[in-house]
């Protein structure tokens, strides 16, 4: 058994414990449901003095739009993505925004700015290139080509919900090297690292519907067959979070 797996950490044993498989016990629909109804989503101090809001401090009408159109994709049209969308949706989450620094700042927070995470993108086959996985440079600002052709297929059997996954144009694949965060912060620097994928997540889906096209959050995946399929060990590296990213939706939740 190597280092890694005679680990006792607590994050290490929650992260295995938390891997989704393929026979996991889930609740059936109805369950959920009725679960949902019954439940106000949203605590209630009743017994407590109010305070009535006034009307809101107005945002900017651009950023107001945006954030009032927000909806979860069900559904992707067919028209790809350029280089110029992904380098957008980029720029809004991932990138440098603050070179001139002892240590690059970027578009969302890192605790401690140590940035545990690393952001891959698989894109599909489209009448100009073959279906890539790609790696997102944010220091250098470019696009490395990790797989390309049969070898960045596969990606859809990962997912509970595959649908999504081959209707997509851009499928953004966050993952965590979590020892970037848990070196200095332990335990809970294992929490940090999922609170900046839910910053980058935000960021993307935010910068999506700006640009005018159709996003979705997704948690349901395999864990060992994703991180099988970006060559992750799932140890000292894994999948912690994926934003599908297309044209056209139906609105979600």
């Amino acid at each position: 058994m190597s280092d890694e797996e005679e680990d006792p950490s607590a994050w290490r044993l929650f992260h295995e414990n938390a891997k989704l498989e393929r026979f996991t016990p889930r609740p059936d629909d109805a369950t959920v449901t009725a679960r949902m109804s019954a439940e106000r989503p949203g605590l209630r101090f009743s017994a407590c003095p109010q305070l009535d809001l006034p009307p809101a401090t107005a945002l900017p009408a651009a950023l107001q739009a945006v954030v009032a159109r927000r909806r979860t994709a069900r559904a992707f049209g067919s028209e790809a993505l350029d280089l110029a969308d992904l380098a957008a949706l980029l720029s809004a989450s991932a990138a440098v925004t603050l070179p001139a620094q002892r240590r690059p700042l970027r578009a969302i927070p890192s605790a401690g700015a140590l940035f545990p995470l690393e952001l891959f993108i698989a894109l599909p086959a489209s009448e100009t290139a073959p279906a890539r996985l790609l790696h997102f440079d944010p220091i250098d600002s470019r696009l490395a080509v990790l797989k390309a052709g049969d070898a960045a297929k596969g990606l859809a059997t990962c997912f509970v919900d595959p649908t999504l996954i081959t209707q997509a144009r851009a499928v953004f694949l966050i993952a965590g090297i979590f020892e970037r965060s848990t070196f200095k912060y332990g335990e809970r620097g294992y929490r940090f690292v999922l609170l900046e994928a839910g910053h980058l997540a935000q960021a993307l889906i935010i910068a999506a519907e700006a640009l005018g096209l159709a996003a979705a959050p997704l948690g349901g995946f395999f864990d060992r067959d994703l991180d099988d399929w970006l060559g992750l060990d799932g140890l000292q590296a894994g999948a912690v979070y994926a934003v599908a990213v297309g044209r056209g939706s139906t609105c979600g939740g």
